[in-house]
């Protein structure tokens, strides 16, 4: 009766450590995805591009209410937040990006980055819906409208991200 008790509690405790919410794969009929992976202070986000193999991850910390992209150099730009309205514009040396997060008439939300080509035009590349809690609902690329949806990861499935 012991050993069952123990197993149960093992059990129990596995499936507590390891829930599946936190871990969340979005699809598209193309052959990309993401994987987000949440934990208390960081969003983690992993874009897979299934036929080429690359990866690409982003982290974003929290910082007070909102999260920041945290780059290698560790400049921080804001990414997710659900404070207010902002737009803000940074230029890597070749090319000029927004920002643009804004609330929905949903009580969502929507981060977009947006590509500004050297004749003002200004093209979405990405764009992250999710709610007050940052839980991404859905992400858009604009290639071809990509719409990704999420997908959960099986229980216990330990993230390679």
């Amino acid at each position: 009766m012991k050993l069952r008790k123990y197993i149960l509690y093992v059990l129990f405790a596995i499936l507590m450590s390891c829930s599946k919410k936190d871990n969340v794969k979005f699809t598209s009929n193309f052959p990309e995805e993401y994987e987000v992976n949440y934990s208390k202070d960081t969003i983690k986000i992993v874009f897979k591009h299934l036929k080429s193999k690359t990866i690409d991850t982003l982290i974003y910390a929290k910082m007070g209410n909102d999260f920041f992209e945290v780059d290698k150099k560790n400049s921080k730009k804001l990414f997710f937040s659900t404070s207010k309205d902002t737009l803000y514009s940074i230029n890597d040396g070749s090319f000029l990006y927004k920002t643009k997060i804004k609330k929905n008439k949903d009580l969502s939300f929507k981060t977009s980055t947006i590509l500004v080509n050297d004749l003002g035009k200004e093209v979405i590349l990405s764009s992250f819906y999710y709610d007050k809690d940052y839980r991404i609902l859905k992400i858009e690329k604009q290639q071809a409208t990509i719409i990704f949806l999420p997908q959960t990861i099986p229980l216990c499935e330990v993230s390679r991200l």
